[in-house]
């Protein structure tokens, strides 16, 4: 079971909270949807992250009102509960053998409990390693937020959703990948799958190998028929090994084709393994 690391910088001080946090009820929802999100920001005048959401957030959330607000504002405004909250979560999962940290957007509940970690979680979403460098994964945040923009949309009418942490009934939804380009960048694979011949042997589809920022510029302009890996997982080899890796697959339309993680192990490496492969493969 997860717990939540959540850094609240306020000027020159910082309070760090381990916590179980709580998913949302059905019966909050009404509320939720009543509400406006405000995104937290946070003070790292050398990070890309607040360029980022701001600009994911103003071209695709669309299901509440929105507006954003610091750090130090969150901690003053975070009881009331009219609001809820899209904050930037440093999550680890102490029962993971390399219990190391992942970086989440979380949307949570304001309201009057006396901790954050005792505020309800809509939901949330994977976007890197902690001690990696997040702008090298924020350009992917349009369509993260697009997505949970559409999944929350569909909590109007299943309320079930709000359990369901993998997104396996969207995953469902969304059809065969085959359909679009596969677009991918080679060092984020598997040695034996690094090529788009090598990969003929487990995956069908249409795949094309890129460099990061052309990748970028796809999502940046919404291309069509494009398809593309999120990955979430260390760098070093010297600490890859027990810690998850977050294989998500997504395309610009905010589709998401596969989520789900595996333990780094000598039998499961770090990136999309065969068994991943031929499982989207084999989705109708």
């Amino acid at each position: 079971m997860k717990k939540l690391l959540i850094l609240i910088c306020a000027l020159f001080c910082s309070v760090t909270l381990f916590a179980q946090r709580p998913t949302a009820k059905a019966k909050q929802l009404p509320a939720f949807f009543a509400s406006t999100l405000y995104v937290v920001t946070n003070n790292n005048a050398l990070s890309g992250y607040n360029t980022a959401i701001k600009d994911a957030i103003q071209k695709n959330w669309r299901v509440t009102q929105f507006d954003f607000i610091t750090l130090a504002e969150f901690e003053n405004q975070r009881f009331d509960p009219t609001k809820s909250f899209l904050i930037y979560a440093e999550t680890t999962f102490p029962k993971d053998k390399n219990s190391i940290a992942y970086d989440f957007v979380s949307i949570v509940l304001g309201g009057n409990y006396a901790a954050i970690e005792q505020m309800p979680e809509v939901c949330s979403f994977p976007i890197c390693v902690s001690d990696s460098d997040g702008d090298e994964a924020y350009y992917k945040l349009p369509i993260i937020i697009g997505f949970l923009n559409k999944h929350i949309k569909d909590m109007q009418t299943n309320t079930a959703l709000l359990k369901d942490k993998k997104y396996a009934w969207h995953v469902k939804q969304s059809g065969n990948m085959a359909k679009k380009t596969l677009y991918l960048i080679a060092e984020e694979q598997l040695p034996e799958f690094n090529t788009a011949q090598k990969l003929k042997a487990v995956y069908r589809g249409k795949t094309v190998f890129l460099a990061q920022e052309e990748l970028a510029n796809l999502i940046r302009k919404r291309a069509i028929n494009v398809a593309f890996l999120h990955k979430v997982a260390p760098i070093s080899k010297e600490t890859e090994q027990g810690a998850r890796c977050y294989i998500i697959f997504m395309g610009t339309d905010n589709a998401l084709y596969h989520f789900g993680y595996h333990i780094i192990s000598e039998k499961e490496g770090n990136g999309v393994t065969a068994r991943i492969w031929k499982a989207i493969a084999a989705k109708k």
